[in-house]
């Protein structure tokens, strides 16, 4: 492998050092005794060696890599597949890598090294924990809010722009003998004595604020007298 490399004329090998210099990701080439062969310059910065220095080195002691040194996949399995490794920098700082790896086969179909790359996924990694928490901050408030909305002695149900339900208490649904799920998506008036439901308008909008007496069917039929309580619920963009 390092007659391969080193079998290069002058121009030929001056623009493949160029090329993957060029790579954002750092890149190694050993040989079948996992010996550094050629380092781009992304991993010469990454582990602080030059190329000079680090070629015939073991590259489970060039790269700072604990989970590398406890299993190295290349050689046993073939090949590594964006794989998530913790690597130490030249200057001991912490990195998130995406790790891949080949096997080099000469012409007769020998393994004679292998080339990986190392992609610094540092900030994705931040931003996906930080966006991770915040999903689960959410789904939190959303437990305790509905917890909340649970233990109040009212029925409480928000509905979209068509008069549908979009979501609604236990309360409600002990109030009209509907269950959550069979009211979710159902048009209100379906909760409404037929001689009621005419003084409903077709959008939300244009309802009218304030409590209102009304009659209401529950799933077994019964009617019940109830008093209702339009509210518009505004987001940001004042919809």
């Amino acid at each position: 492998l390092t007659a391969l490399i080193d079998g290069f004329d002058g121009n030929e090998r001056g623009f493949w050092k160029d090329v993957v210099d060029a790579a954002h990701d750092a890149m190694f080439i050993v040989n079948k005794d996992q010996k550094i062969v050629y380092l781009n310059r992304k991993a010469e910065e990454l582990c602080g060696l030059p190329l000079d220095e680090a070629r015939g080195a073991p590259c489970l002691k060039t790269i700072d890599c604990p989970r590398c040194a406890c299993e190295c996949r290349l050689f046993s399995q073939g090949e590594v597949q964006d794989l998530e490794v913790m690597i130490y920098d030249a200057k001991g700082r912490k990195r998130q890598m995406l790790k891949n790896a080949t096997l080099i086969r000469d012409a007769r179909g020998e393994v004679i090294g292998g080339l990986e790359t190392l992609k610094d996924i540092t900030a994705e990694v931040a931003e996906r924990k930080e966006k991770e928490l915040r999903i689960e901050h959410l789904f939190q408030e959303k437990r305790k809010t509905e917890a909340l909305l649970d233990n109040l002695h009212d029925g409480v149900m928000s509905i979209n722009g068509e008069m549908r339900v979009l979501s609604c208490n236990r309360r409600l649904s002990e109030i009209t003998g509907y269950s959550l799920e069979e009211l979710q998506g159902a048009h209100i008036g379906r909760l409404l004595c037929p001689e009621e439901g005419g003084g409903l308008p077709a959008k939300a909008t244009e309802l009218k604020r304030g409590p209102r007496r009304l009659l209401i069917r529950t799933r077994s039929g019964a009617t019940r007298l109830v008093e209702i309580t339009f509210e518009p619920f505004r987001f940001e963009r004042d919809e």
